[in-house]
Order: structure tokens, then C-alpha cells, then sequence
């Protein structure tokens, strides 16, 4: 990734469909992002990703995207958190959710 593009994405298994998306990223070019300014973060991709839950609930189908590859995603960015806050490899998959520096600061305690 560089800034909000996908520069590089080398697939597991190869299946047909891999070039048409590789090409699609390819033309694809952001003007800065969230990177830059966090405030810049589009919501775009994730309203498609709920309107295809949301389908896919009606039709009784898998969404493109389910809760164990979702889930994959979190914990590469709590790795990466957790690795800019430490300044060291983190090695996946975790061990468990760690305990951020900016997590513990809005931890609320039990009432």
C-alpha cells in the first residue's frame, strides 16, 4: 500500500478473476489519504461492504467478504498498531487482541 493504493498484491492461489482486479487497482490513483490526514478516510468501500451483507442476508448467500476473513483483516491492523507503538516485528497470527497505548487510554472501567 502506498497512501490509499494497492501497489502490490501477490495472490495465494491464483484463480481467473485475479488479473481483472489486479487492473482495476492499477488504474486507480488516490490524491493523498488517510495516511496523510486521517480525516480524509472515504466511507465508500465500507458502504459497499455493508449494502453486499445486507444483500447477501437477503438472498441467504455468503457475503464477498465473511466474519473469519474479516476478522484476518482487524488483526493485521492491530499488528501493525501494535508494532509502530513498540518499534518491533509482531509475528501473526496473534496470540490474542493486544492492549494498545491509545486502547487502554478510552478503556472505561466496569460500573
Amino acid at each position: 500500500m502506498e497512501e490509499e493504493d494497492l501497489v502490490k498484491w501477490d495472490f495465494e492461489r491464483k484463480k481467473p478473476r485475479d488479473e481483472a482486479i489486479l487492473a482495476a487497482m492499477a488504474s486507480r490513483k488516490s490524491g493523498g489519504g488517510g495516511a496523510a490526514d486521517p480525516a480524509a478516510i472515504g466511507h465508500q468501500a465500507h458502504a459497499k461492504q455493508f449494502r453486499n451483507v445486507v444483500q447477501a442476508i437477503g438472498e441467504g448467500t455468503a457475503p464477498t467478504v465473511d466474519g473469519p476473513e474479516g476478522r484476518r483483516s482487524v488483526e493485521i491492523i492491530l499488528a501493525i498498531y501494535k508494532s509502530a507503538e513498540t518499534g518491533r516485528p509482531v509475528i501473526l497470527p496473534l496470540d490474542s487482541d493486544p492492549m494498545l497505548k491509545a486502547r487502554r487510554k478510552f478503556k472505561r472501567e466496569p460500573a
